[in-house]
């Protein structure tokens, strides 16, 4: 009696243990994408793809590309040379200089290519998902999408009269105001505007002139229409204006003491504006 009594209490954490695996299995939340062009479970596709939804965006605290460096592994974001802003994705960034020139990780708003510099200005304010894609996707995207695409995709607006305002206050000056609304026109048109403006103070002090610089200044229009011709065809029409007086340094100095295995090491100040490679014959 003992013996059999002893062989029910084994086997009761081994029960235990497949519930708890199978009510775990339960909650795994299925993800759209549409990184091929059409809506799909991420599960289902053969792509390296990551997404992050609205929700995680408000999670983690993700308002702008340089967010995500903490958050993605493998993606960066570099201020160019001069100005402008260069992203990579798995290590990967290019830092051509030219009018001729193109990033190889490409930045899409709802499948629509955006400059990256202006992309990482207006930042993710009313968006519903952000899609990564990691590796060559010219098949897809075109030309020079050699590092990867970056998509966002905005929120679409409902018949209803839903709508949501966030005002953000930090250190430095910085003040963030995000509004966005639905309009329920008509029983096939459907509305909404989202408003968005950024402003930060300048933290250098120039010894020169005695100003601040390194100051922001932002502001971003959107309106979305959407129209349902009959139940499989709709038509979406989107027009958004971004306005940014941007005086943030991209380059300041730096120091490294060069080292041909470390590149600079990193336990010494090393020289002004040094550069932090060797090059060997």
């Amino acid at each position: 009696m003992s013996l059999r009594i002893t062989k029910y209490f084994l086997l009761l954490p081994l029960t235990i243990s497949l519930f708890g695996i199978n009510l775990v299995a339960q909650e795994i939340e299925e993800v759209i994408v549409t990184s091929t062009k059409k809506a799909t479970s991420v599960q289902d596709l053969a792509l390296s793809v990551q997404a992050l939804t609205s929700t995680d965006m408000v999670e983690a605290q993700i308002t702008e590309t340089e967010d995500m460096a903490e958050l993605i592994p493998g993606f960066i974001q570099s201020p160019g040379i001069g100005s402008g802003t260069n992203v990579g994705i798995r290590g990967l960034i290019g830092t051509a200089v030219g009018a001729n020139t193109t990033a190889s990780v490409q930045s899409h708003i709802n499948g629509l290519q955006v400059n990256s510099s202006v992309f990482t200005t207006i930042g993710f304010f009313d968006s519903s998902q952000i899609e990564i894609l990691s590796g060559p996707q010219g098949t897809l995207f075109g030309r020079n999408a050699t590092g990867g695409i970056i998509n966002v995709t905005t929120t679409a607006p409902e018949h209803n009269f839903e709508g949501s305002m966030k005002f953000d206050i930090g250190q430095g000056g910085q003040t963030r105001m995000t509004y966005a609304q639905n309009f329920d026109l008509t029983d096939k048109l459907a509305a909404r505007l989202a408003v968005q403006s950024y402003e930060k103070d300048g933290q250098i002090y120039n010894i020169h002139t005695g100003n601040n610089i390194d100051d922001r200044s932002t502001e971003d229009y959107r309106i979305s229409l959407n129209y349902a011709i009959n139940d499989t065809t709709e038509i979406d029409f989107i027009h958004q204006v971004h306005s940014a007086d941007d005086n943030r340094s991209h380059f300041t100095a730096n120091r490294c003491e060069r080292d041909p295995f470390y590149g600079c090491l990193p336990w010494e100040e090393g020289q002004l504006n040094a550069p932090g490679f060797y090059l060997v014959l």
